[in-house]
């Protein structure tokens, strides 16, 4: 059975031979919320953090055993995916139903020539490609956590979700993202509640294939005012970020060891590289970690160890250093700071690359060249 859920879109792509993709992404949008608004008598989200991938297997789950197919033009930032690239969702595999969820982008020239016959083949990414992977991803409540969560599930991946006090956030996320995905609450500086964390994970999906060390914990002191670091800042720092990062990892690794894929991707900074940070405590910290994952790539394989090391990345604990991210955005050559889909595009990156190991990947725009 097939279900075509906008017909009257493809049309409209059909016969528009004289409009720019951009100015027909809206139609797509507004076709798949009718769709949505019909099927679930409510609009749901489509664009931004992977929305499209979500609403198609609700459809899925809606009607088992439909075939979805949705072709349209897009404009260069829709979705993250460029102009001139087909990209297939297909949910054929997954327990939800049969979906195969096809974006058609048609290109265009900046002089307006009309669409080539046939998108190139770009990116082709099956929905199941992470199918029966089970990862834990700590302080994923917001930010590079949350968002890595979401582009996990939605590639098949079996979720857990930690927060060490977000405990509504890190719920009504787990909640959103399905039966693929559960909420821990675990603060990982306590040793106990991190072996906790390792314990329910098991219980509930029977394995671990990966764990993505995101939780970290700071705050701004100025690097020239020695006496406000204080020894307090100074644990809470190093007990979160490298007591805490440790513990779970060793508690996590006689599981991962027996994965197929195994692996272990701390997201740290550049301020692990640079003498740059909100405090001199928190750079000394990341880069421990990152000695800390070269060291345990060297001994411990084939388990796989890597790290992110992000720049400036718009989180909501950063939404307040307005005049920060204008200077980055003014001198890396990229013109921005990070978005949290750029680190878990780079976690992702580690997870499919079976043979890099013990490497500490800058997510930064190019600030550190600088």
């Amino acid at each position: 059975m097939t279900r075509q859920v906008a017909p009257a879109f493809t049309s409209h792509v059909e016969g528009a031979e004289g409009w720019n993709a951009p100015d027909l992404a809206p139609w797509l949008a507004s076709a798949l919320l009718a769709a949505s608004t019909e099927a679930f008598g409510r609009p749901h989200q489509l664009f931004g953090e992977g929305g499209s991938i979500p609403f198609m297997g609700m459809l899925g789950q809606r009607f088992p055993g439909a075939q979805f197919v949705v072709t349209g033009v897009l404009g260069p930032n829709t979705n993250a995916h460029g102009p001139n690239e087909f990209l297939e969702l297909d949910y054929a595999t997954r327990p939800t139903g049969a979906i195969s969820h096809m974006l058609d982008a048609h290109a265009r020239t900046s002089s307006g020539e009309p669409p080539h016959k046939r998108p190139n083949l770009g990116r082709r990414i099956t929905m199941s490609e992470l199918q029966d992977y089970v990862v834990i991803v700590t302080g994923s409540s917001s930010g590079i956590g949350e968002q890595t969560a979401r582009r996990l599930v939605a590639l098949g991946a079996s979720v857990v979700v930690n927060s060490a006090s977000s405990v509504e956030a890190g719920q009504a996320l787990a909640d959103e993202l399905g039966d693929n995905a559960i909420y821990v609450q675990a603060d990982i500086s306590d040793k106990a509640q991190g072996q906790a964390l390792v314990d329910a994970t098991v219980a509930h999906f029977g394995q671990i294939d990966c764990l993505v060390n995101n939780a970290g914990w700071t705050t701004v002191v100025n690097h020239k005012d020695l006496d406000a670091l204080t020894d307090d800042i100074f644990d809470k720092t190093f007990q979160v970020n490298v007591y805490g990062t440790w513990w779970l990892t060793n508690a996590a690794l006689p599981h991962i060891r027996k994965s197929a894929n195994p692996n272990v991707v701390t997201i740290t900074s550049i301020a692990g590289v640079r003498p740059v940070g909100s405090s001199i405590a928190y750079s000394m910290s990341k880069a421990a970690l990152n000695q800390m994952t070269t060291l345990l790539a060297k001994s411990h394989g084939p388990v796989r160890f890597n790290a992110v090391a992000p720049g400036l990345v718009a989180t909501p604990w950063t939404e307040s250093w307005d005049a920060l991210h204008a200077q980055v955005a003014a001198t890396n050559p990229i013109g921005r700071s990070a978005t949290p889909d750029d680190c878990a595009e780079a976690v992702l990156a580690f997870i499919r690359n079976s043979y890099a190991t013990g490497q500490v990947l800058v997510v930064d725009g190019g600030t550190t060249l600088l």
